[in-house]
């Protein structure tokens, strides 16, 4: 074999190992996408079955300086509902989500690092004040659980999600619970007169 085909075979073999990676990535990301889908809409129906047994009210979240304190977040007062105990997240060194309540996307880091990908909807809880599940209006495209990027908090406002976006989908899209259950994957722009952020009481 000559040095000009040694060359031409090794360039045909770093073009096919590229493809290969290539398409590998997008794959991993596909999978992540659906996983993080289906986290979603397994949480929607553990939202929704627990509203179903409190009088049609969601659960609050985590509030130190309520009267009396809530102490735990709206994940673990779900978890039961998914099929976890209710000690399978808390306080370090508990984790702080697990299974579905942990984002695929999110690096290993930041789950270490106790950060959540999943958060509840500001105007939802609207500073855990309780609202009726079955007084909602707009109960079948309202915004109940989003996408956010990593932090140590239980809830994201929409003026925070449109000021720092994820992207940790393809076209840069971030997935949205809505309060009947179904999952939407939506990319930017975002925009803060979108209806679907705001509850409206019959």
């Amino acid at each position: 074999m000559t040095i000009l085909e040694l060359l031409l075979a090794s360039a045909i073999i770093a073009i096919v190992i590229a493809l290969i990676a290539t398409v590998g990535g997008r794959m991993r990301e596909g999978a992540q996408q659906i996983k993080c889908v289906s986290n979603l809409r397994q949480i929607g129906i553990a939202m929704n079955a627990y509203a179903g047994e409190h009088q049609q009210l969601y659960p609050p979240a985590y509030d130190a300086t309520a009267t009396p304190p809530i102490l735990a977040t709206w994940m673990i007062a779900i978890a039961p509902y998914a099929g976890y105990a209710e000690n399978a997240m808390g306080s370090a060194p508990l984790p702080r989500a697990v299974g579905i309540f942990s984002c695929p996307c999110l690096p290993a880091a930041e789950t270490n690092a106790r950060r959540a990908g999943y958060f509840y909807s500001n105007n939802v809880i609207n500073g855990n004040i309780l609202l009726r599940r079955k007084r909602l209006s707009l109960a079948g495209n309202t915004f109940l659980v989003v996408e956010g990027n990593p932090a140590n908090s239980e809830a994201l406002a929409k003026d925070s999600f449109i000021a720092a976006p994820p992207q940790r989908h393809a076209s840069k899209s971030a997935n949205f619970l809505m309060t009947d259950g179904s999952v939407e994957a939506l990319s930017p722009p975002f925009s803060s007169t979108e209806p679907r952020w705001n509850l409206t009481i019959q």
